[in-house]
C-alpha cells in the first residue's frame, strides 16, 4: 500500500546537491518514514499497523527506556525488510554523499510547499516468519550492546 506524501526539495551542504527528499510534514502522531542507508528509498510506517511485531518489542523492551519512544522507532526501522539493499533506518542520509540530514537545508529557489508524492508502506516478512524466540533474539541484537542486562526480567 502506498501513502501520500509531501516531496521537498533539499540541498546537501557537504556535496551541494540537491535531491526530492519525502516528509510527513509536523503535525503527524505514530507515524514516520524510514529511510534506506544510501538515501534512496523510503518507507512508511504507523502505529496502528504491525501489532505483531510492536508486541515483540514490547515483550522485551521497558516503556521506561531511557530513549523512549525514539528506541522503539530505532528497533522497528531495524526489523524492518531491507529495500534494494538498503537496511532501513529512522534518519536520512544524503543520496548522493551520505551525509546525514544535519547538512541538509532548503535551497533558496525551492518551492516552499512540497510536491504530492507516494511511498510505499515497510514490511516486515523476514522478522514476521522467523519463531517468537528469534523475533525476541533479534529485538536485543538491534538494540545493541549491553541491552540484555536492561531489559526487564
Amino acid at each position: 500500500m502506498s501513502h501520500g506524501v509531501g516531496i521537498y526539495t533539499l540541498g546537501c551542504l557537504k556535496c551541494r546537491r540537491t535531491f526530492n527528499w519525502p516528509s510527513l510534514g509536523d503535525m503527524t502522531y505514530g507515524e514516520i518514514l524510514l529511510h534506506g542507508e544510501r538515501g534512496t528509498v523510503h518507507r512508511y510506517v504507523s502505529v496502528l499497523n504491525y501489532a505483531a511485531v510492536w508486541n515483540t518489542i514490547g515483550a522485551v523492551i521497558s516503556d521506561r527506556s531511557a530513549e523512549g519512544s525514539a528506541l522503539w522507532w530505532r528497533l522497528l526501522a531495524a526489523l524492518a525488510d531491507a529495500v534494494d539493499g538498503q537496511q532501513m533506518g529512522v534518519k536520512g542520509v544524503c543520496p548522493f554523499c551520505h551525509a546525514d540530514s544535519t547538512s541538509f537545508r532548503t535551497p533558496r529557489r525551492a518551492e516552499k510547499a512540497p510536491e504530492r508524492g507516494e511511498v510505499d508502506d515497510a514490511t516486515f516478512e523476514e522478522f514476521l516468519a522467523l519463531s517468537e524466540s528469534a523475533r525476541r533474539e533479534r529485538v536485543v541484537a538491534a538494540a545493541g550492546e549491553g541491552w540484555p542486562e536492561r531489559c526487564p526480567g
